[in-house]
């Protein structure tokens, strides 16, 4: 299992167990560790040259987030992508996220918009070359950096968190839904301009439709291609008529 080595570890400043938590995290994110998949601890700790101790401290942040499951007398698995954890992640982003963008609007600088737009075409031409890592780091550059102008950072912590779970979702049906993630960086712009002119009911209004209209495409994905389903359908808010119309080609994550 090639994830990561201890020897970096004093290099990036970190606890055996946040070492340990980004390693396997990323992996996750980067598809070298797959939804179902075991994860057993004894490997992870020979993987990362640390004992036992920080890696099972790590799998229960990650459960917590949302990235584990773990069954009783069984090992923890990679979490399955489906419908229900779909929407109930996106239900939080936009109730979390809508909060952070509704203040950002009022307060952020023009530096940092500038910053977003960057960020947006950067996704842009990620996307022009199918570079599906590149667009996932970018499109989360985006949201935090947005988020992080409310200048709220518990609120941000939480974003974050949300953020990398969407992202790994959005990892593993990246080649399922290639042409809708253009519609997303087009709706980043949106809701840059929307701050721009300091209209936090509009910013918030665009972030919830771009979210909305994101689920919808993956939920719709994961349904039809026979991912693991879970629980029933969660119910999320209508989008406004001006942001159905472009529901079909919406991104595939936010």
């Amino acid at each position: 299992m090639a994830l990561a080595n201890s020897a970096d570890l004093p290099k990036k400043h970190l606890t055996a167990r946040e070492f340990v938590l980004e390693g396997i995290r990323d992996a996750m994110l980067a598809g070298r560790l797959t939804a179902g998949q075991e994860l057993d601890d004894h490997a992870l700790a020979a993987t990362f040259g640390v004992s036992r101790t920080p890696v099972r401290e790590a799998l229960k942040v990650l459960e917590v987030q949302g990235f584990v499951t773990h069954r009783a007398f069984s090992k923890p698995v990679v979490a399955a992508i489906s419908p229900a954890r779909i929407q109930e992640v996106a239900l939080m982003r936009i109730a979390l996220e809508g909060a952070a963008v509704s203040r950002a609007a009022l307060t952020i600088a023009e530096p940092e918009l500038k910053y977003l737009e960057r960020c947006t075409a950067a996704g842009l031409k990620a996307l022009q070359k199918k570079d599906a890592a590149a667009w996932s780091h970018w499109n989360r550059e985006f949201h935090t950096r947005l988020s992080a102008a409310a200048g709220m950072p518990l609120l941000s912590r939480e974003i974050d968190s949300l953020i990398d779970l969407a992202r790994f979702y959005s990892s593993m049906l990246w080649r399922e839904i290639p042409h809708s993630f253009h519609e997303a960086q087009l709706a980043h712009l949106e809701i840059v301009k929307a701050c721009r002119e300091r209209n936090p009911e509009l910013a918030q209004k665009l972030l919830r439709d771009h979210l909305v209209a994101s689920c919808a495409v993956q939920v719709e994905i994961v349904s039809s291609r026979g991912f693991q389903l879970d629980a029933g359908p969660v119910e999320l808010p209508k989008m406004t008529r001006r942001s159905s119309k472009r529901a079909p080609a919406a991104a595939a994550r936010g």
